[in-house]
C-alpha cells in the first residue's frame, strides 16, 4: 500500500483520474534526479485513492557508477556468478495490467498509451494481433505488471533499430513493487504472449563486460541480482559507450555548449552539473556525456579562483571602504603585487582586481571571459537570466539535427 498523503507534491505529481475512476497516477516531476529508498517505488505508479497499487513500472534503478551502495552489491553478486544480464532495449515503456477485469495498456507517465498511438495500434494489428487477448488471459497479470518496450523505426529515440518491435523486458510484483528476475518465469510469459524477450547476455568477467559495452548500435545491459541471500531483487543499468555518445548528441551537448552552460551556472564541481541541469530535462546519461568536457573546464576554473583568492588576500589591506578616495592607493597596491609576483603577471588579474574593488560580483565574469574565450558582454547577459539561456542551449537544434533534416 502507498501512503498517498505522505508523498512530496513538489517532487511528484499526484493526479486523480478526471473521469471519476478510483485511480491516482503518481509520476516524478521533471527534474527529479535523486531518490531516497521510499521514493524509488513511486516513479511510475497507478494506485487507488486508498493506496492499493493497480499498475507499476520498474522502481527507479540506477546506472552503474550512480549509486555506490548498489554498485557494491552488484560487484559482490557478479563475483559470485549470481548476476544475470539482459540486453537493454531503447524505446518507450508500455505497461500492461488487468484493472477491474479490464486490460489496460499505458506508458510510464500516462494512464493510457498516448505516445505515437496510431503507430502503436498499427504495430499491434500487424505483428501482434492476439496480444490483447493473450494479456487478458495471462495468469501472472493478476499480481504483476507486465513491462514491454515499444521501439518504432519511424520514431527512434537514441538507438536506431531495423524494425519496429514490442519486446518483453520484465514483470514487477504489484504488492512488493519488486522486479521478477527469474529467467524461467520471464521466458514462459514471453512464450505465452508470443513476444520476443530482451536477450540474455552471458558475461563471465569484467573484461567481457567492458567488451560488450563497447559494441556499437546497442544501448547496453541490465544486470539483475540480489543483495545477499534472500535480499531484494535489484537491477542496474550498464550503458554502452556508444549509447552515451548518441544520447549526448540527442541532448545536443557538444563541447561548446557544455562550456557555456558551465559558465552561466558558475559550475565549480563536476557533480553539480546533473543537479543544476536536471530541471531542464537533462538526465544522468547526458551528464555523463558532458563529463569529459567539464573536467578540464572545472580544473582550469578551480585553479584560477584559487589564485584570485590569493590575490585578494594580498591587496585586501588597501581595499579600504571601497570609496573613490581609496581607489588610487588600491590600484597602486594591485600593480605592486602584479609586478612582484609572477603568478599575477597576466593583465587579466588587473581587470579582475579592479572589478573586485568596484563591482565584486563581476570579477568572476572577467576571469571566466579571459579563461574561456567568451566576451564579458555575453557572459553578463547570460547571468541576468540563466534559466532562459541554459534552456535555449539545451533545446536549440544542433549540427546532428541539421544533418538528419
Amino acid at each position: 500500500m502507498i501512503d498517498i498523503d505522505s508523498i512530496d507534491r513538489e517532487q511528484f505529481a499526484v493526479v486523480e483520474d478526471p473521469r471519476g475512476n478510483d485511480e491516482v497516477l503518481i509520476v516524478a516531476r521533471r527534474g527529479k534526479y535523486a531518490y531516497n529508498a521510499t521514493e524509488r517505488r513511486l516513479r511510475a505508479l497507478l494506485v487507488t485513492r486508498a493506496g492499493q497499487v493497480l499498475s507499476t513500472g520498474y522502481p527507479k534503478f540506477d546506472n552503474y557508477g550512480e549509486n555506490p551502495e548498489v554498485d557494491a552489491a552488484f560487484d559482490r553478486a557478479f563475483a559470485l556468478g549470481q548476476a544475470t544480464f539482459r540486453e537493454k532495449i531503447d524505446g518507450t515503456l508500455v505497461i500492461a495490467d488487468l484493472i477491474r477485469g479490464e486490460l489496460r495498456l499505458r506508458t510510464r507517465g500516462r494512464p493510457e498509451v498516448e505516445w505515437e498511438r496510431d503507430a502503436f495500434d498499427a504495430l499491434l494489428a500487424r505483428e501482434y494481433p492476439r496480444l490483447r487477448e493473450r494479456l487478458s488471459q495471462e495468469p501472472m497479470i493478476e499480481e504483476h505488471s507486465i513491462l514491454m518496450e515499444l521501439s518504432l523505426v519511424e520514431r527512434p529515440l537514441v538507438v536506431r533499430y531495423e524494425r519496429s518491435t514490442l519486446t518483453l523486458v520484465g514483470l514487477v510484483h504489484k504488492e512488493r513493487i519488486e522486479p521478477v528476475i527469474d529467467v524461467a518465469v520471464e521466458e514462459a510469459v514471453a512464450a505465452r504472449l508470443g513476444l520476443e524477450i530482451a536477450p540474455l547476455v552471458t558475461v563471465r568477467s569484467h573484461d567481457e563486460l567492458l567488451e560488450i559495452q563497447g559494441v556499437k548500435g546497442r544501448e547496453g545491459l541490465v544486470a539483475r541480482f540480489r543483495d545477499g541471500e534472500g535480499g531484494p531483487a535489484l537491477m542496474l543499468k550498464l550503458k554502452s559507450a556508444d549509447f552515451f555518445r548518441l544520447h549526448g548528441l540527442r541532448a545536443r551537448l557538444n563541447e561548446s555548449r557544455v562550456r557555456q552552460i558551465a559558465l552561466i551556472l558558475d559550475l565549480r564541481e563536476e557533480d553539480d552539473f546533473l543537479r543544476m541541469t536536471a530541471k531542464y530535462g537533462l538526465d544522468w546519461e547526458a551528464a555523463q556525456m558532458a563529463r569529459p568536457f567539464l573536467a578540464p573546464l572545472i580544473a582550469k576554473k578551480r585553479e584560477a579562483l584559487a589564485l584570485f583568492d590569493a590575490l585578494k588576500a594580498l591587496v585586501e589591506p588597501a581595499l579600504g571602504d571601497r570609496q573613490d578616495s581609496a581607489k588610487p592607493a588600491y590600484v597602486r597596491r594591485l600593480r605592486e603585487v602584479m609586478a612582484s609576483d609572477a603568478r599575477f603577471s597576466d593583465k587579466m588579474w588587473f581587470y579582475a582586481g579592479i572589478e573586485w574593488f568596484v563591482r565584486p560580483e563581476r570579477a568572476r565574469i572577467v576571469i571566466d571571459s579571459n579563461l574561456f574565450g567568451e566576451t564579458i558582454v555575453r557572459i553578463s547577459e547570460w547571468v541576468t537570466d540563466p534559466d532562459r539561456y541554459v534552456r535555449a542551449l539545451i533545446e536549440a537544434p544542433g549540427a546532428s539535427d541539421d544533418a538528419q533534416a
